[in-house]
């Protein structure tokens, strides 16, 4: 007779054939012999038994077998794929003719995979993430206990899951039925991002039947975290200037992120004292007081425009500028101008000497003389008018 030890073995897995050779005639046996027929499937490892030998899957049994009396033989074989598999086994010896016995097994190949999807692909830091895993009975019999075991990395902080039949104990969840061939189960994982990078937590799933199966990476099941940073810088040509005189500024926006930045702008207002002449910058357009960057920034890359203005009064001015972009918030910078009113002095006047002035004579006076000659002599004539009236 021969017996499978397990009538159900696991893909993989050894398995026994118990043969046992009785003697039911009326007379010793001698020369007896055994051979295995292993169809394909199983593999042949060794035999265990008693006084026997083997020639490849031929044994010999090296004693002879009274009557009544039986002798056993343990032939043990690997199993490499899924099936059912009839062993078959022919005995004989020299003085009867053979006899043919055969045993049964099903061989079955557990299978488990894994997977993990990335509900959010591309988030900036902050911002919450989840992931879907999959476990999966890829192989042909029912599973039981199936468990996954997380291991989330630094940069991503759990939050809780979501998924109907399992239980978290650790870092490990628990599925409390049973697997089907082909059937399918799921939960989801929750974090936040306090880091920026590409994050996938780790899942290893295994059941009662299979081993330890790994998610690996594929461009679904990763999560980029960006960290997105805009900086803005803004210089004056002059620190001061006069009243009508033109300064200019140069503003320049950078990427200072790990992720391209789109609809970057700069508001500038004019402050008082200031004139807008001109802007000069490529791939900038104004509207107003906003200024807009037709293309997008890469990592680490700056874009910068000009403007000119003109000084219309005295002032000590600051003049802003604000940044952001679609990924950032605002950033501002500023530069100082001190404006001058240019003071003119009043001249001092030159002494003119005119041209027809002539020098004054000086005429010596007597130094005995009582008084004006041509004064008395005048008032003598006055003096004698009154006289000649009398005569006439």
């Amino acid at each position: 007779i021969k017996v499978a030890i397990e009538e159900v073995v696991y893909s993989g897995n050894q398995t026994t054939f118990r043969i046992v050779v009785t003697n039911n005639g009326d007379m010793e046996l001698t020369g007896l012999f055994i051979d295995e027929v292993i169809p394909d499937g199983l593999v042949y490892d060794h035999f265990i038994g008693t006084n026997w030998t083997n020639n490849g899957t031929m044994f010999y049994y090296g004693g002879s077998l009274a009557v009544g009396e039986d002798v056993e033989l343990f032939v043990v074989v690997n199993t490499t794929v899924s099936g059912n598999f009839t062993n078959r086994v022919i005995a004989g010896s020299d003085n009867v003719d053979n006899h043919t016995a055969e045993a049964s097994i099903r061989v079955y190949t557990p299978d488990l995979v894994v997977r993990e999807i990335s509900n959010d692909p591309n988030v900036i830091v902050g911002q919450p993430v989840s992931f879907t895993v999959i476990v999966t009975n890829d192989g042909d019999c029912v599973l039981g206990e199936v468990y996954v075991d997380n291991i989330f990395p630094e940069g991503l902080v759990y939050t809780g899951f979501e998924g109907a039949n399992w239980t978290k104990v650790g870092n490990r969840f628990v599925y409390s039925g049973v697997l089907n061939p082909g059937e399918s189960i799921s939960y989801i994982l929750y974090f936040n991002t306090t880091a920026g990078g590409q994050f996938m937590p780790k899942v290893i799933a295994g059941s009662n039947l299979t081993s330890n199966a790994t998610a690996k990476a594929n461009s679904n099941n990763t999560t980029v975290v960006s960290v997105p940073g805009i900086s803005v810088i803004k210089i004056a040509d002059k620190s001061s200037v006069k009243v009508g005189e033109l300064v200019t500024f140069t503003i320049t926006v950078r990427n200072t992120g790990n992720c391209a930045l789109g609809d970057v702008f700069v508001v500038d207002e004019i402050p008082e004292g200031l004139e807008f002449v001109s802007f000069n910058g490529a791939n900038w357009t104004k509207v107003g007081n906003k200024y807009a960057y037709s293309g997008s920034l890469a990592q680490n890359e700056s874009a910068s425009f000009t403007i000119v203005c003109n000084a219309t009064k005295a002032a000590n001015i600051t003049n802003v500028a604000i940044a952001g972009s679609n990924m950032t918030g605002n950033v501002s910078a500023s530069a100082d101008v001190s404006i001058i009113e240019e003071i003119i002095p009043t001249p001092t006047p030159t002494p003119v000497t005119p041209e027809d002035e002539k020098p004054v004579v000086q005429v010596p006076m007597d130094s005995k003389a009582t008084g004006n000659p041509i004064i008395m002599l005048l008032l003598i004539i006055f003096a004698l008018i009154p006289l000649r009236r009398r005569k006439e």
